[in-house]
């Protein structure tokens, strides 16, 4: 045995150490592939293509760690069991990033789940990750966390309605102006504030561009978020200057 390890080259053995390191879906104590009778352990390789959300599943490893898993925008769960070698290059990803990504269905042995996530019987799809990619929507501007947060003021507009999806926050706004351009006047900001049991930031609308026509208009807006997922892991708790509802994100 010494003399074969020997004898390869070290191309061969970084391969092989690669390999070790790129599966994280190891044979569960049920003794079997199949996971809880929904997992897909084996099938085609054919590889598809995808978009989806990055979402904390709670139970079965990824190899993106803490439970993340990848819900597709069809409703398709996949459990990142491994990457292929074309994508090597270490990602982080955090809950409510969007995604692109190829994979196709993990065709290795299985990491057993916590007895909750076996009672609970999803369905779901075990992948190799061939290709993926955070998505920053383009329609969105990115929220910003200046030094100066607390000198600036808040924009004069009444935050009708907010909600998130993904990584992206969508507020309805009414405000007061000369036209209908929401996306070029108000930037949103956002600083941490004090909180024991959670990452939490205040965050308000400043407005870039003050207008003093007395016309009325209303307008959906959208942030990209992600940010606050990248400066720390877990979630975090934000609170809208000008809107009564908390959200955690």
């Amino acid at each position: 045995m010494k003399k074969l390890i020997l004898t390869m080259t070290p191309i061969v053995l970084l391969a092989m150490i690669l390999s070790l390191g790129i599966t994280s879906c190891k044979k569960g104590w049920w003794g079997t592939d199949e996971g809880n009778g929904n997992g897909s352990g084996g099938g085609s390789n054919v590889s598809i293509v995808a978009k989806g959300t990055v979402v904390y599943q709670g139970c079965g490893l990824s190899i993106y760690g803490k439970n993340l898993w990848i819900k597709l925008d069809d409703g398709t769960l996949l459990q990142p069991c491994a990457q292929s070698f074309q994508t090597l290059c270490p990602i982080i990803l955090h809950e409510g990033d969007r995604v692109d990504l190829k994979y196709s269905k993990y065709t290795g042995n299985t990491q057993s789940f916590e007895i909750y996530c076996k009672i609970a019987n999803f369905r779901f799809t075990r992948a190799t990750i061939d290709f993926i990619n955070v998505l920053n929507d383009n329609n969105c501007k990115i929220i910003d966390f200046p030094a100066n947060y607390d000198n600036l003021n808040t924009a004069n507009t009444n935050i009708m309605r907010a909600k998130i999806e993904g990584s992206k926050l969508t507020l309805n706004i009414g405000f007061g102006g000369c036209s209908n351009n929401a996306k070029q006047r108000f930037k949103l900001v956002a600083k941490p504030t004090v909180d024991s049991d959670m990452m939490t930031y205040e965050v308000k609308l400043t407005d870039e561009k003050e207008e003093l026509c007395q016309a009325y208009f209303t307008d959906d807006i959208c942030f990209d978020i992600s940010p606050m997922k990248h400066l720390i892991d877990g979630k975090v708790r934000i609170r809208i200057v000008g809107f009564d509802k908390e959200f955690i994100f």
